[in-house]
């Protein structure tokens, strides 16, 4: 029965949900945490229940978006410190910044990577309330910075979304 089926499955949500962020091309947006992000143009975006992650086709050079687990620390900068002195990072260059209004701090970070070897990393720290959101690229060290205007270009895109905005956000449906 075509018509019966067609009928059960007009509305039905299909890809990203409000609860994990929307993809829409190279923009990602999550109504839930009220957050705004863009990648590079031709960069594949791929969403998660526990990060955004993009990457430019056919490298190794990639930028994720993830919320930070349990904060350590009394300021975003010691947050900052914390987690990449325990995900194996060491600091190269750092300074408190502000990104869309928000409090962060922006760090350069060397270490290796499962899978790439050793590379190069900038990557933000942004208190947003009581989250802590951490926008990371990185690339092998060889190739960081030829990438790291694209990263810094993408990094400068984060922002809250106003209640408004995060309210106008729909996940796509079928419709027949």
């Amino acid at each position: 029965n075509q018509d019966a089926f067609l009928r059960a499955i007009d509305g039905v949500v299909v890809g990203d949900s409000i609860e994990q962020g929307i993809v829409r091309g190279n923009a990602f947006a999550h109504p839930m945490m009220r957050i705004a992000l863009e990648f590079p143009d031709g960069w594949e975006v791929a969403n998660s229940a526990e990060q955004v992650m993009a990457r430019e086709p056919g490298s190794k050079r990639f930028m994720l978006l993830q919320m930070v687990e349990q904060p350590r620390g009394r300021s975003v900068d010691e947050v900052a410190a914390n987690a990449m002195r325990q995900a194996g990072y060491q600091q190269l260059d750092g300074a408190h910044q502000s990104l869309g209004g928000l409090d962060a701090y922006v760090g350069v970070y060397r270490g290796s990577l499962s899978g790439v070897g050793k590379v190069t990393m900038r990557a933000a720290h942004i208190a947003m309330g009581r989250q802590v959101f951490v926008f990371a690229g990185f690339a092998p060290e060889a190739e960081y910075d030829q990438v790291r205007p694209q990263i810094e270009a993408s990094l400068q895109t984060f922002r809250e979304l106003t209640p408004q905005e995060a309210s106008q956000i729909r996940p796509n449906r079928l419709s027949y």
